[in-house]
């Protein structure tokens, strides 16, 4: 008899349906990759040949300053030393000196020079690192607190008390000219004494906070190198009196010419909100901040 088996059929049963389910469910899929994230290098901002030309200005302005300094210093020194060399120097000896006749000089004409051609070069642009804005920012606000501790003085009762007689005080030892300016500025603020020492300790305050917080620069620049200006030519009478011995020419002066560097540095731009400011301001008003600049 011939074999008739045949291969047994195997049937999907129950058992076999888990082990595929439990096998697709252990599939690990892959992961997934990290989203790239783009940092924004800090654009570096470059200024306008005027503000640049400008900076050149106001740091020659401010090296005159010093100059003007260190000359009443020498002056005075030599006018000390010249004063004792006249005092030793024997009168009859000077009228004895005989001065022998000059030959006379050979004077000799040259010809007219051609016009030379001056070719002027446009001004380069500088770019301004990061670094350096942030430190004009951190200057910005330093000088900011100076106000601020200026300002915390102002409102004292010491001061508003005494306003007027502390501005008449400047008149001691100046001439007659410093001490009619003077004069005038008393008689106005004897009108009301109180209210013009409110002022001034209002603006001291208002000139630090915009400073500190960087907020309307340019306003806060105009008002206190006005405001600096006044003291400067009234409380501090011009950084005199001026005499042997002089040593400088006021403080007041010298934060003039800080704002100014600070408006043509646009240092409101850098750790302060005129950026922000600028944007919603309308038109001309935008001015007041440092926000936006045309070149």
């Amino acid at each position: 008899m011939s074999d008739t088996r045949t291969a047994p059929k195997f049937t999907r049963t129950a058992s076999h349906q888990l082990l595929s389910d439990g096998a697709a469910r252990s599939r690990v899929a892959p992961p997934e990759t990290a989203p790239t994230v783009s940092v924004d290098k800090p654009t570096a901002f470059t200024p306008p040949p005027r503000r640049t030309q400008g900076d050149a200005v106001l740091r020659i302005i401010f090296g005159l300053l010093w100059v003007v300094v260190a000359a009443f210093k020498l002056l005075a020194a030599f006018i000390t030393k010249f004063s004792d060399y006249l005092t030793t120097m024997s009168v009859g000896a000077a009228r004895s000196r005989v001065t022998a006749p000059e030959t006379a000089a050979t004077v000799s004409v040259a010809e007219p020079e051609t016009a030379a051609t001056v070719s002027l070069a446009k001004p380069e642009t500088i770019t301004l690192s990061p670094r350096r804005t942030q430190a004009i920012g951190v200057l910005r606000i330093i000088f900011g607190l100076v106000w601020a501790v200026d300002a915390a003085f102002k409102w004292s009762p010491a001061f508003i008390n005494k306003f007027s007689d502390y501005l008449a005080g400047a008149k001691d030892g100046q001439p007659q000219l410093v001490k009619d300016w003077i004069d005038f500025w008393v008689k106005i603020v004897k009108v009301d004494p109180h209210v013009f020492a409110h002022l001034v300790a209002v603006g001291e305050t208002a000139v630090a906070i915009g400073l500190i917080l960087g907020a309307f620069s340019n306003l806060t620049y105009v008002v206190g190198g006005v405001l600096a200006l006044v003291i400067w030519t009234t409380a501090e009478a011009f950084g005199g009196p001026y005499h042997v011995g002089s040593t400088d020419i006021g403080a007041a002066v010298i934060y003039v010419i800080v704002f100014a560097g600070l408006f043509l540095a646009t240092a409101g731009r850098y750790l302060g909100l005129d950026t922000r400011l600028a944007r919603h301001l309308p038109g001309r008003w935008a001015d007041l901040a440092s926000g936006r600049i045309e070149a």
